[in-house]
């Protein structure tokens, strides 16, 4: 039995995972229409990996890393089926996961854009390591749930938005909506395009039954890279969908949220690198801006959650970063 869902690997130098991803996707209890793997110009062994895998997979070879974005945008364009999801190599899922992903995405509301995977952690998988996102208005983008126990709590089925590391979408309402932000490049670009979906009056489910295991920044950028591109996409979510009375009126989060992480990450050029690609793209964030100028209820967009740590653990945990942001300017 086939389901109706084409599955998307976005791939950069993963040979290390993709075995066991493919592995665990040959062993579904439903097949996918198609397992469609786009892979960011690798520089390692993964398209050796993928062609000597049993597992029948599309390949679609980029000369270069275009980034999370551009790539899950091709498979999604190639893609043939009613659903398409997407997942991360450094994934296992275990075998009920795509029946039981559709089969939650079925059941759902017509209005619904996307159903999201439990996503548990690959080391402990007694630890949850992602059930949904939410983002401040200090621009913490959290992980909900991440590294709580999985036998204490019971996940929201209703989160702020998806990880895009393991998630079904209806690709009628990626169309309604638009699809994932090429200008985000890498990462926040899930919860941009949750958003945009609630602007249009689209929402999100989690089907707790859906279980990944997931190896956390498994196939990372270099931290520095991290740093400078979710330093900037950390911007521009603010100034992509707040008028100028609401960025006015957050400013004092917005800042020192950026003074938070300026100083947490302890690597200040990487995050003035990506300050000043913020600012070169900023034209660009803005065109999009305007989509969206009609919405009102701009606190639906942002969570009122404070930033983790607080203020004082900012204060009192975070001087030895900030000796060592000293001493490397």
């Amino acid at each position: 039995m086939r389901a109706a869902a084409t599955i998307i690997i976005p791939n950069w130098n993963g040979t290390r995972w993709l075995p066991g991803c493919l592995s665990a996707l040959a062993r579904q209890t439903v097949s996918p229409a198609e397992v469609i793997v786009v892979d960011n110009g690798s520089q390692d062994d993964s398209l050796d990996t993928i062609a000597a895998h049993p597992l029948t997979t599309t390949i679609i070879s980029l000369e270069q890393n275009r980034g999370f974005a551009y790539a899950v945008n091709r498979g999604i364009e190639k893609a043939q089926t009613e659903y398409v999801v997407l997942l991360n190599n450094d994934t296992a899922p275990n075998s009920t996961w795509l029946e039981k992903l559709v089969n939650s995405m079925e059941e759902a509301g017509p209005r619904v854009y996307a159903v999201g995977s439990l996503m548990l952690s690959m080391q402990d998988p007694s630890k949850i390591d992602d059930a949904g996102n939410s983002v401040s208005w200090y621009g913490a983008a959290t992980k909900r749930l991440h590294q709580v126990d999985l036998s204490s709590t019971v996940p929201d089925t209703n989160p702020f938005s998806v990880s895009a590391g393991a998630t079904v979408y209806r690709k009628a309402a990626l169309a309604e909506i638009g699809p994932f932000d090429e200008d985000f490049e890498s990462y926040l670009e899930d919860i941009d395009l949750g958003i945009r979906a609630k602007l249009h009056a689209w929402t999100c489910k989690l089907c707790p039954d859906a279980i990944v295991l997931h190896q956390a920044h498994g196939s990372d950028l270099p931290h520095n890279t991290y740093i400078r591109l979710i330093t900037c996409n950390r911007l521009a979510l603010f100034w992509k969908y707040l008028p100028l009375k609401w960025l006015i009126k957050k400013s004092p989060h917005i800042i020192y949220g950026q003074i938070y992480f300026l100083i947490a990450y302890g690597r200040p050029l990487a995050s003035l690198s990506g300050y000043l690609r913020f600012f070169r793209r900023a034209w660009k964030f803005r065109k999009n801006r305007r989509q969206v100028r009609s919405a009102t209820d701009w606190e639906v967009l942002f969570s009122k959650e404070p930033l983790d740590p607080p203020l004082s653990h900012f204060l009192n945990g975070y001087w030895r970063s900030l000796i060592k942001w000293i001493r490397r300017a």
